[in-house]
């Protein structure tokens, strides 16, 4: 029976070498060491990974809040600065300090009555704003988050808080003495052609579709941040930071060409000119740093539709 092995048989038994050489032509006793080696082999790996688990998700963790951080700086700088100031140390009459250790040795919290975290104290103040206006601080704080009708997601508005807690560091026991406040966060350089301050550059024509998006803060500008606009300007009437946009086109100061003109210069040289009533809070570095001159001509499209 043995000799009259099908040329199928034969091919079977050749493509089982690995499986031949073990149990034929491996005596008992070594297949048996060998199978206990690879058996203690794989218990020990097991092991090596989970005495060692602990430490690679530390690392993980301190990796994750690094880029939390990272990205929470470029938010802050994109829209915080102008209220807040770069290193967070507040402009008098505008916004308070917010780097400093009253913030983070519980005077702050028990200033405003807070019994909760400071964690949840900063994430709802971002998230939903501060409404109250208060001595020596008249405007209030826009919402931010989109749970609450702003424009930044929710991972955005955790990214800010990692940043702003990270300030806490400086201020621990034990931490180094921080000489003053500390070095500005350096400026970006754009991957982008900006558009400049200069309100006399001629622009493309606009697309108000994206100019509600860019507004809206559904779509991000040329930098990859969303603009924020409708955090501080309303487009039906309601005051807020900033000036609502309904009925632009019925007050536009003597002086300006058009309302292109003045819109334009409001955008990228928002100093310029402040309406009564109103301290100039908008960041002035969306010519130099933050738009092209297509989503600027788009913003002013959509400005110019919504603010018959």
């Amino acid at each position: 029976m043995a000799e009259n092995v099908t040329p199928e048989g034969t091919e079977q038994v050749e493509g089982n070498g690995w499986r031949r050489f073990f149990t034929t032509l491996l005596p008992y006793d070594q297949r048996t060491l060998i199978g206990t080696v690879v058996f203690f082999a794989i218990i020990l790996m097991i092991g090596w990974v989970g005495v060692n688990e602990p430490a690679r998700m530390a690392s993980f963790t301190t990796q994750y809040e690094a880029r939390a951080i990272m990205r929470g700086a470029a938010l802050f700088r994109s829209n915080c600065t102008g209220c807040h100031g770069i290193n967070g140390e507040g402009l008098p009459g505008v916004a308070p300090a917010i780097n400093t250790p009253a913030m983070f040795d519980g005077q702050r919290l028990a200033e405003v009555g807070w019994a909760g975290t400071l964690y949840d104290y900063i994430e709802l103040t971002i998230s939903a704003g501060r409404p109250v206006m208060s001595q020596p601080y008249p405007q209030p704080m826009p919402t931010w988050g989109q749970d609450y009708g702003g424009p930044l997601r929710p991972d955005q508005v955790e990214d800010l808080v990692a940043f702003v807690l990270n300030w806490g560091r400086q201020y621990e026991e034990g931490a180094q003495p921080v000489a003053g406040i500390p070095t500005p966060l350096p400026t970006p350089t754009p991957s982008f052609t900006v558009v400049g301050d200069d309100p006399s550059t001629e622009l493309p024509a606009g697309d108000a579709a994206r100019g509600e998006a860019l507004f809206q803060g559904t779509a991000p500008g040329p930098d990859g941040a969303v603009l924020a606009c409708n955090a501080c300007h309303s487009i039906d009437g309601t005051l807020g930071a900033g000036p609502s946009v309904q009925g632009l086109l019925g007050r536009i100061p003597d002086g300006y060409a058009s309302a292109d003109a003045y819109v334009h210069e409001s955008i990228v040289q928002p100093c310029a000119y402040v309406r009564e009533g109103f301290d100039c809070l908008m960041p002035q570095n969306y010519g130099t740093e933050r738009l092209d001159a297509q989503t600027l001509a788009d913003l002013i499209a959509y400005v110019l539709q919504v603010g018959q």
